[in-house]
């Protein structure tokens, strides 16, 4: 099938290959991927407008359908209520952290007559405490994890952190102090040191970072043994997930995130699905540890 393409030359190129008045040069070929030789015409531009004509209106009716839904998205979509107390950076504090469910009921939808996916839940976490929450598909594990980040819409009930109701509190700050990880982690585009320091101060000694991820098995994966560059260089190159870690070991460098984060809460939502055995054993020995 034969395809056309428009050129927009510079200007003073149209005068050289001596376009005719009211025309325009156009390229013409086969097949591009094959590099067949292109054939040179000069057609009409009225013709030309009408294809460029079409293309535009094109272009400009699926942008005006863009920034409709993106206008609707902004003024029509209710916002969730937000808090009011805003507690200190280092909330919930040093040593603390106990979570509180008393009598939860809990939905998705803003609809007061919809269904609840959370119903009368009662759960006491003490500081320190690690709790595992087992359950078939669908019993609510993650929905659990939803309402602890402000996320369902609460009925009934109550959820405290450190004696402080998390509706109180402003979603940044609540969502702030706690970690969560799940099967997928989530990188940035940028070094070792940026992706790992996610939720960390920058200014974190390298030597806790190599710590870190020694505890976790990636020192060596991520050529930090080696003493052919500094750990400063090492740290500071581009983290490419996909090309330099398998899916156990990105799992890993999001334990090695919460080793190095300063929330006191760490939410993991299933860490060790599709993971190795030699992975899952490190997941649960740091857990265990940390």
């Amino acid at each position: 099938m034969l395809k056309f393409v428009f050129l927009q030359w510079p200007e003073g190129v149209a005068n050289d290959l001596k376009c005719g008045h009211g025309q325009v040069l156009v390229l013409a070929a086969h097949d591009f991927l094959s590099h067949d030789l292109f054939d040179v015409m000069i057609i009409d531009t009225q013709l030309a407008n009408a294809f460029i004509n079409t293309a535009m209106q094109t272009s400009l009716e699926t942008s005006l359908g863009a920034v409709a839904r993106m206008n609707q998205f902004v003024n029509e979509l209710p916002q969730e209520a937000e808090g009011k107390i805003a507690p200190s950076t280092s909330w919930p504090e040093r040593g603390r952290g106990e979570i509180n469910i008393q009598n939860l009921t809990a939905s998705y939808s803003i609809d007061p007559a919809a269904s609840s996916v959370l119903k009368d839940i009662s759960l006491y976490i003490k500081a320190g405490e690690k709790v595992a929450i087992c359950g078939r598909t669908g019993s609510g594990k993650s929905s659990i994890i939803s309402a602890i980040f402000g996320l369902l819409r609460t009925t009934s009930g109550t959820i405290t952190i450190d004696d402080l109701d998390t509706t109180s509190v402003r979603a940044s700050t609540l969502r702030a102090g706690i970690m969560l990880l799940t099967q997928d982690p989530y990188f940035v585009n940028g070094s070792i040191r940026q992706n790992l320091l996610l939720h960390r101060a920058p200014e974190i000694a390298d030597d806790t970072i190599v710590s870190a991820l020694e505890r976790t098995g990636l020192s060596v994966k991520l050529g930090l043994h080696k003493g052919e560059s500094s750990v400063s260089d090492i740290l500071d190159n581009l983290l490419v997930p996909e090309d330099m870690l398998t899916k156990g070991e990105m799992q890993l460098f999001a334990i090695t995130c919460a080793i190095l984060s300063t929330s006191k809460i760490l939410i993991l939502d299933e860490p060790t699905s599709g993971l190795d055995a030699a992975s899952d054993q490190i997941v649960q020995r740091v857990l265990w540890e940390h």
